[in-house]
């Protein structure tokens, strides 16, 4: 597996600097006291992580988040090697708006098939896409250990106060026989993770966006 030159906290805060930037954008007429600051937008996001958890090429990995609080939110997502520091899956450039009562989730899958020349091939599902991978991510075990992300984004420090974020991870069987057919246990969760109870603190955000 390629190792990140960047630490994968880096690689998100970056990322959700840049999103939190983007959305905040305004045209040059408008005052700069109403742009949010990547700061200010750090301080109002809950980051909730999960693992480390393994899938093999018979799981799905699917992220769960529900809006149980009274205001809207904007949430991001992603999952990293628990191993190597390296994004594997996520939707960390767009963000999604969820209304109150509303959630939506994820699945990440991979799978593995051997071509007529013997060479194993891997491919991600993420985001409703096939990817073809260059490299195996699997170990001997055929496992690979994952960390899952969400980044939820409140309008302000009062519906941050009041806001019941849920996110929780199920792992359940995807599995598909040779000829085609599901097994019997196609659709079974076998493992549901709560978020850790501690999440990486704000100022591992904000320190690279000064």
């Amino acid at each position: 597996m390629k190792r990140s030159t960047r630490p994968a906290l880096l690689v998100l805060a970056l990322v959700l600097s840049g999103a939190v930037f983007l959305k905040s954008a305004a045209p040059a007429a408008q005052s700069t006291d109403a742009l949010i600051t990547v700061e200010h937008a750090a301080s109002l996001t809950t980051i909730h992580w999960f693992g480390a958890f393994a899938i093999t090429p018979h799981d799905t990995v699917r992220l769960n988040y529900a809006n149980l609080g009274s205001d809207p939110v904007r949430i991001s997502w992603a999952l990293t090697n628990a191993e190597e520091d390296e994004l594997v899956c996520g939707d960390l450039k767009r963000q999604t708006e969820v209304m109150p009562g509303h959630g939506l989730h994820w699945d990440y899958s991979q799978t593995l098939e051997t071509n007529s020349d013997g060479t194993v091939i891997e491919t991600r599902h993420c985001g409703g896409e096939a990817i073809r991978s260059d490299e195996l991510y699997f170990d001997l075990q055929s496992r690979h250990q994952l960390l899952a992300w969400t980044f939820v984004e409140h309008l302000n420090k009062r519906a941050m106060k009041t806001a019941v974020d849920l996110s929780t991870v199920e792992l359940f069987n995807s599995m598909i026989m040779p000829d085609g057919m599901r097994t019997m246990t196609f659709g079974r969760t076998f493992a549901f993770i709560g978020a850790n109870p501690t999440a990486p603190p704000d100022s591992l955000l904000s320190q690279f966006s000064r």
